[in-house]
Order: structure tokens, then C-alpha cells, then sequence
């Protein structure tokens, strides 16, 4: 097996038991690299469309969620109270 790695969807997180804090990223920073190139930290890396956190207490992957569901509840009300549009 030949496993070839896109870098430019490579990054790291580290989880703690703390979570996402003010001087997260200087405090936890590693110095990562792969064929010569620096691989960047993201606190929030989405996989197969969870966004993870650093406490694994899913609350970004959450907020997103409430964020779509609210917009297309709003979107939905307002096509559904509008008597002009029939389907």
C-alpha cells in the first residue's frame, strides 16, 4: 500500500481535559511537519462532518447545528405563512 497524504487537508488538534482556552494555540502548538512542510493546528477540525473540539464535549459541532436547523426553520415558516405561494 502506497499511502499518499494531501497536506494541504492535513492538521493536528490536541485534546484536553481543558478545552478550548485563551493562549490554547501557543500553549499546545507543536511543531509538526511532513515532507518538509509545517502541518497547522485547528482546535476545530471537522471529520465526516462532526466538528470536533478540544474537550471532545462536541458544543462547536452543536452550535453549528442549532445555527443550520434555526435557518431553515425560518426559511420554512416563511414560505409556508406566505398565502401567495402555491405549490
Amino acid at each position: 500500500w502506497s499511502l499518499k497524504i494531501n497536506l494541504s487537508k492535513t492538521s493536528y488538534c490536541v485534546f484536553t481535559t481543558a478545552g478550548y482556552r485563551v493562549g490554547h494555540e501557543t500553549k499546545y502548538k507543536l511543531k509538526l511537519s511532513l515532507e518538509g512542510s509545517q502541518i497547522p493546528m485547528d482546535p476545530f477540525p471537522t471529520l465526516l462532518g462532526i466538528t470536533l473540539d478540544p474537550k471532545l464535549n462536541f458544543k462547536k459541532l452543536f452550535e453549528n447545528l442549532t445555527q443550520k436547523i434555526t435557518t431553515r426553520l425560518l426559511i420554512y415558516t416563511t414560505v409556508m405563512l406566505n398565502p401567495e405561494n402555491t405549490w
